[in-house]
């Protein structure tokens, strides 16, 4: 069990740091400080750049992943290294995204309600779905905060680092949701304005594109470990069961998504400039257009963050990149 019990305050007593340490990790301390004549000689030795990490990685290759993390913890405590936390970040951008859903959403029903001739669309219930997909992914957010998302994962407890996992896998199908019904809110909306028999086909096309694409993603995700526990307990190698290749599955759904986002952008472009539109309604379609862009640059960025968290040993801190 990890705890955060502080032990720099040991370290005057005496130079027992390996006693500090778990039996694992302690040989991996004691040729550095084996000449230190005193508590503040052997810090100086221990908490060397270079020696530093070097114990670490002695830590964790003779140590359990639970005692690594905890040699980790103990020796970034006697070092004085400061540990990380942008929690507060994450919890303040899901919880103004989850605003600015509401809100957004609240103002544009309520602007096209207040019209006597106004017909709620398809293109209105994929909005008001995203919406409310998006809300409880920014509460799952919340909680993961409140579970080490932001923290660096050695200051946490495995109970903590298991909750976080499994809060990050459900948060994974809001997501999914999220993206499909904000996709297809665009294309229905292509829909109402475009009569063009051509088009509204391939339109069609391209809504069951994003439908087949967030169900395959939601399917593989779900079963993405057996047991589905093992998902968010197969950190610590003391678990058994067996996962098929997260990588390629986060790639091919990334790719495949920004695909989609380019296609549903440039899709109407095409319409647009045979239409004989009043400024205003070009204004709107501006507008509409610059949301659409937007959304995929967001998911060219998350791609990036998404190949970080894929490589580090640190997913908690580094997941707050792919979290936002």
């Amino acid at each position: 069990m990890m705890d955060s019990t502080p032990v720099s305050s040991a370290i005057p007593q005496g130079l027992g740091i390996e006693s500090l340490l778990p039996e694992c990790a302690s040989h991996c301390v004691s040729t550095i400080i084996a000449s230190a004549t005193s508590a503040q000689a052997a810090v100086k030795f221990l908490c060397a750049e270079q020696q530093l990490y070097r114990i670490i990685g002695c830590s964790y290759q003779n140590c359990s992943v639970v005692d690594g993390l905890k040699s980790q913890r103990i020796i970034f405590d006697i070092c004085g290294l400061p540990n990380r936390d942008r929690g507060a970040s994450a919890t303040a951008s899901a919880v103004a995204g989850a605003i600015v859903a509401v809100f957004s959403v609240g103002v544009r029903m309520y602007s096209q309600l207040s019209r006597l001739d106004y017909t709620i669309g398809l293109d209105d219930y994929a909005l008001i779905f995203s919406m409310l997909m998006s809300v409880p992914m920014s509460v799952v957010v919340v909680f993961t905060v409140q579970n080490g998302l932001g923290k660096d994962i050695w200051t946490l407890t495995p109970e903590q680092i298991n909750e976080f996992f499994k809060l990050f896998y459900i948060g994974e199908h809001f997501y999914a949701f999220t993206v499909m019904f904000a996709k297809t809110n665009f294309l229905f909306f292509y829909l109402r304005l475009f009569s063009d028999e051509k088009f509204r086909r391939l339109t069609w096309g391209v809504i069951w594109a994003c439908v087949i694409s967030a169900v395959s993603f939601l399917v593989a995700t779900s079963v993405q470990c057996w047991p589905i526990s093992y998902t968010w307990t197969k950190w610590d190698g003391e678990h058994q069961g067996r996962c098929h290749d997260i990588n390629i599955q986060t790639w091919a759904h990334a790719s495949v998504n920004i695909a989609l986002d380019v296609i549903v952008v440039a899709m109407p472009i095409s319409q647009i400039v045979r239409l004989n539109w009043r400024w205003r309604q070009k204004v709107g379609a501006g507008m509409m257009f610059a949301v659409a862009l937007l959304i995929t640059f967001v998911s060219i960025l998350r791609l990036s963050s998404i190949k970080d968290f894929m490589k580090t040993s640190n997913p908690t801190c580094e997941g707050h990149c792919a979290n936002l």
